[in-house]
């Protein structure tokens, strides 16, 4: 099976799972009732309509650093770099601060499995903080993911 960044999306956001991050962010919704039809973690741009506070993950294109010869030997071990950041969008600068904190402790050098490879590790490379608007916050969260998995030789 041909593995790949789809991979490491999914991975991604089954840790925010596992990690609570969902009921984190909904406990703070003026109504969390809204949790049925939005969730807080988006894909690439808010929802329309998404209470606040919710954050958004985007993906930038990965980048191969190492290819390695693997078991069986129609295989190659790529170790890739893919660049990921979350943006969480917050209405103060308290609360932006309180979230990101626990999506760090999720996330910051973390490793675990991603469909057919593994993220070998997350290594956090920014996070800063700027006003959203006249009525909110936004902070940022960057990482490289270091990502490993078997590609087949063709």
């Amino acid at each position: 099976m041909t593995a790949g960044s789809w991979d490491v999306i999914e991975a991604v956001v089954d840790r925010w799972s596992v990690g609570g991050l969902d009921g984190q962010f909904t406990a703070r919704w003026d109504d969390p009732s809204l949790s049925a039809r939005f969730t807080p973690l988006c894909d690439g741009a808010l929802t329309e309509g998404t209470p606040r506070p919710a954050c958004v993950f985007e993906q930038d294109d990965s980048e191969a650093a190492a290819l390695m010869s693997a078991e069986p030997a129609a295989t190659v071990s790529v170790i890739s770099n893919l660049p990921i950041q979350f943006r969480i969008h917050a209405r103060t600068k308290v609360e932006a601060v309180d979230l990101v904190k626990m999506v760090a402790d999720v996330f910051d050098n973390a490793s675990f499995a991603a469909g057919s490879g593994c993220v070998v590790g997350m290594r956090r490379v920014a996070d800063f903080g700027a006003r959203d608007g006249s009525s909110g916050w936004l902070w940022v969260l960057r990482f490289v993911l270091i990502h490993d998995a078997e590609q087949a030789i063709t």
